[in-house]
């Protein structure tokens, strides 16, 4: 997520000088919106106020999504939507880095799905034999 707001805010970064007019388009406007969120995303320093400006980032970029004036991924958007309301809900204190850190239990699904796909067999060829 971190790195796709970075992407937005590099590129923002990058137009911003033709946009730094008072007069600006509403598309301007909505970029220079969704960029306030993700520098306060980036910036955050606790796990609930990344949670916060992330998801009303993506909330707005749904919103863009659904009038048309975005065009792109909208599933990975609507993922990372429900990926943050969910956490936000859940109460969570420390979001995990990545699928190491995750408990034991939530870290079977995704051992599964990497093993190779022998290795679901192997029970089956044994009771086989």
């Amino acid at each position: 997520m971190k790195q796709g707001m970075q992407s937005f805010v590099d590129a923002f970064n990058t137009r911003a000088p033709q946009a730094s007019g008072t007069d600006l388009s509403p598309e301007q406007q909505a970029d220079a919106e969704l960029a306030r969120y993700a520098n306060a995303a980036l910036a955050a320093q606790t796990d609930a106020a990344i949670l916060d400006s992330a998801e009303s980032y993506y909330a707005l970029m749904d919103e863009g999504f659904q009038s048309g004036s975005i065009v792109g991924d909208r599933e990975t958007n609507d993922a990372d939507l429900a990926y943050c309301r969910a956490l936000s809900s859940s109460g969570i204190t420390d979001i995990p880095a990545s699928a190491n850190d995750l408990p034991f239990l939530s870290f079977l699904p995704y051992a599964i799905a990497t093993a190779p796909s022998f290795l679901p067999f192997i029970p089956f060829l044994l009771s086989s034999i």
